[in-house]
């Protein structure tokens, strides 16, 4: 958490005042009100301007201040301007808000006169310690303070200044004046405000916002007619965005009084007009002050004096009027509701009205659409995000889009070529190409959240939601900002009737006997395979390991009927094949092999290559852990994507690994499939009509879904644990060298060089593909082996008899010991 603070509150550039992890912000802030600056200006509103210090607490990155660098706030600051009643107004806050950590001091215009020689009145600034970060998306909405700056003004039965809810509104930092001495307090005792809490019981209200102190915007009698209304009104983040860089880009035009009333006759005819609400109008009283309350107030009033005023329509509409050089965007709002055919007609009317103006604005009246007008258009009509902060450097990110008839976001690029041929039917190769890359900025499409977690799945019919006690179903919505849906529907009724199949020999199955006949009657191993099943399910949470189904290693005869493949086929049929991605570990380290990964639930590898050596693990290590991975297509550029789905691999036999270290032992969740199915009792339509018909898919994929709920990792039984250590083991061909060969070895000393000659000569005997080098070797066998290392400075005849096993680094080393040359002989007696 860090401070912020900026010279006068024109300046949008800030500096960081105090970052120190060993101190809150609130701490910090109790320090600076402890000691105020001194303000002794006759002109206020020109100290405000450019000297006074004005705050943000949070996180800010960049530290240019605006809403899409605040990631999050620290502190809750709020204005109280319209105080008629100080006495009672200190008596509400000292008793309705004595449970919490607040600082309530003057602000530096209390007790001054305006510019009309009228007495300002009393003005506080309050300022509250918060239970966590106040994240952008906190409230059901992005860049609002709204839910806990209500709950405050509800508690002390006061309105307070609207600015404090723009979500990077500084505020003014602590001062003394001549007015304002003695009026802080300073409350430590209490907790900081519950955002959580706060948050969740938080109903926003329907009606316009009115400032506190004045009569703005609240009804408007002389309506424009009915042909000027604009049935879609811009959002009110939208027009507080546009009008503030609008402000930044050109403050001469609200300078004077003639240039203000213009533009606010422009801001009433367009909220007349229905273009923009009452309450952007509102908002925009504060926005043309650029942070000077006083300058607010004055804004209001002048507001109030023309809501009655003749309706006059605006020649040009309301983003014409304000079209900013830096480009504000108006994106498709997450929390609308589409389908196919409304952004289709969108898109095409979209196109046909910019081509229009594009003509209109022509000399000659012909005008075409250029790929920015495309790229714009499509970001204006349909939902769309990129991850840029999963993307290094010289890499773009996938464009996600909305697509109503799957509710789920796509990067298909047919799917992305059929909108623009909605916009432009004559569009070719390259026009896709160019307008994609007009989107690959993260001004135009953004790296946003979407209100998914972990614990929800995306299934046919809508959002599984594992986080409540009992599981929940939610609608499609483009807030969720899910890649894939599995193919299976979540139906809260599956375990009111057993889907029950017959084979040909008259057996009665059904999916839990079926799973049970798999494991050999061992219940654990069933809840493994349904938590793997539901691992499958759940692309966008990692539980850090791949699952290897693994033959039966006792008897490898057996291994063509164990049961692997039908599992298998669960989970494909569960999943939807589309949303699998086949590849085996030996696979995974090609060159555009993670292409096939994008938007994928699950990754099968069936039938891995009987002890294969990998050298190269980087991705099978980074999507089990849901790390990011290079992906490259042929003939295309190449981009980081982050994948969480499940990884299972099949085969009778583990493979060798290159990366010995332990990390790779962790990523393995070992399944051992050892039961053999006899073929007389095998049914062929237990795969092809049981598993994927509705009601097994559907039975199955709940019993998952309990299974996985609350859980965030595999079950692990004795059984899969041994496994790993045999994997382990029989990986690590040095340890494989000592138990084979030098267990054998009856000298109390070796060689150091004749051991390795000998565990090299191991390797070419058993045809292992790989072998250590002698610094590994020599690390590994002194690790946990029995051997001990002992340097030329170390060898005595007291301390050779210590060890059981050892390695000498020399034959005739100079103290006079000589090692045997053969270790198979009887050990001698070292000398001093």
């Amino acid at each position: 958490m860090t401070l912020y603070v900026s010279k006068g509150y024109e300046t949008k550039q800030m500096t960081i005042v105090r970052d120190r992890e060993q101190q809150s912000d609130f701490d910090t802030f109790v320090e600076l009100t402890n000691g105020p600056t001194p303000v002794n200006a006759t002109n206020l509103k020109a100290y405000k301007a450019s000297q006074a210090s004005y705050l943000l607490a949070g996180t800010l990155e960049p530290t240019t201040r605006n809403n899409e660098n605040f990631k999050a706030a620290s502190l809750l600051f709020i204005d109280f301007d319209h105080i008629s009643d100080e006495q009672s107004f200190l008596a509400a806050v000292n008793h309705k808000l004595c449970e919490y950590q607040y600082i309530l001091y003057p602000s530096i215009s209390y007790g001054q006169k305006d510019e009309h020689d009228k007495p300002k009145g009393a003005r506080y600034h309050l300022v509250l310690n918060l239970s966590h970060l106040l994240q952008q998306q906190d409230g059901g909405s992005k860049f609002t303070k709204a839910p806990l700056t209500s709950y405050i003004c509800d508690l002390l039965g006061m309105k307070s200044d609207p600015a404090m809810n723009t979500w990077s509104q500084p505020f003014g930092a602590p001062t003394l004046t001549s007015k304002n001495a003695d009026k802080t307090a300073i409350h430590i005792d209490g907790k900081p405000l519950d955002v959580d809490s706060i948050v969740e019981n938080y109903h926003p209200t329907t009606t316009p916002i009115q400032v506190s102190g004045s009569q703005v915007a609240k009804s408007v009698d002389n309506q424009l007619p009915t042909a000027h209304k604009v049935t879609n009104t811009l959002p009110d983040e939208y027009v507080h965005e546009l009008l503030a860089e609008w402000t930044y880009e050109h403050p001469d035009k609200i300078e004077t009084e003639q240039g203000f009333a213009t533009q606010l006759m422009l801001l009433l005819n367009a909220m007349r007009a229905g273009e923009i609400s009452q309450e952007a109008l509102n908002d925009a009283m504060t926005v043309f002050a650029r942070g000077d309350t006083d300058l607010t107030a004055g804004n209001e009033s002048k507001l109030t004096e023309h809501l009655h005023s003749a309706p006059t329509p605006n020649e040009l509409p309301f983003r014409t009027l304000y079209q900013t050089a830096v480009p504000v965007y108006l994106r498709a709002s997450e929390e609308d509701t589409y389908t196919q055919k409304s952004v289709e007609l969108a898109l095409v009317q979209a196109g046909k009205a910019r081509l229009k103006e594009n003509k209109e604005k022509s000399s000659n009246g012909k005008a075409t659409l250029s790929n920015a007008d495309i790229a714009d258009i499509l970001i204006e009509c349909i939902p769309m995000w990129a991850k840029w902060s999963d993307t290094p450097n010289k890499s773009f990110p996938l464009v996600e889009i909305y697509k109503p008839s799957t509710g789920i976001y796509s990067s298909s690029q047919v799917y992305f070529n059929s909108l623009v041929s909605l916009i432009d039917r004559d569009a070719t190769s390259n026009r896709y190409k160019e307008v994609y890359s007009k989107l690959l900025d993260p001004k135009r499409v953004q790296d946003t959240q979407g209100v998914e977690c972990g614990d929800m799945i995306a299934a046919s019919n809508g959002i599984i939601d594992l986080s409540h006690k009992k599981i929940v179903l939610q609608q499609f919505s483009p807030r969720y900002h899910f890649t894939s849906k599995i193919a299976t529907a979540f139906n809260e009724q599956a375990l009111k009737v057993i889907p029950v199949f017959t084979t040909r020999t008259g057996e009665t199955i059904t999916p839990v006997s079926l799973l049970s006949t798999i494991c050999g009657s061992k219940p654990q191993k069933v809840r493994q395979l349904l938590e793997v099943l539901g691992d499958a399910c759940q692309p966008n949470k990692t539980r850090n390991q791949a699952t290897w189904l693994l033959g039966k290693q006792d008897n490898t005869r057996e291994n063509g009927s164990n049961g692997k493949s039908t599992f298998l086929d669960i989970v494909q049929s569960v999943v939807g094949q589309s949303n699998v991605a086949t590849l085996t570990l030996d696979q995974m380290a090609g060159q555009f092999s993670m292409e096939q990964v994008v938007g994928k639930s699950v990754i099968i590898g069936d039938d891995v290559q009987a002890g294969v050596y990998i050298k190269d693990t980087a991705n099978y290590n980074s999507l089990t852990t849901g790390g990011a991975i290079k992906v490259e297509g042929k003939g295309k550029d190449a981009y980081s994507y982050r994948s969480c789905a499940g990884v299972i691999q099949a085969t009778n036999a583990l493979p060798k690994i290159a990366n010995q270290t332990g990390g790779t032992n962790r990523r393995m969740h070992i399944i051992v499939f050892d039961t053999h199915i006899d073929n007389d009792k095998a049914d062929a339509r237990i795969r092809s009509e049981f598993i994927p018909s509705k009601a097994f898919r559907e039975f199955v994929l709940y019993l998952a879904l309990y299974a996985i709920k609350g859980n965030s990792q595999f079950t692990e039984t004795n059984e899969s644990r041994d496994a790993i250590e045999q994997f382990a083991k029989g990986n690590d061909t040095v340890s494989l060298f000592v138990d084979e060969v030098a267990s054998d070895w009856t000298s109390t000393r070796v060689p150091t060089q004749w051991a390795y000659d000998s565990y090299l000569e191991y390797i070419k005997d058993n045809n292992f593909q790989h072998s250590k080098s002698k610094p590994e070797f020599i690390k590994s066998m002194c690790a946990g082996l029995g051997f001990t290392e002992l340097k030329k400075s170390s060898v005595s005849g007291t301390n050779f008899a210590d060890f059981k096993t050892w390695i000498a680094f020399t034959k005739n080393s100079r103290n006079g010991i000589n090692c045997l040359e053969c270790p198979m002989k009887q050990p001698v007696e070292a000398k001093a």
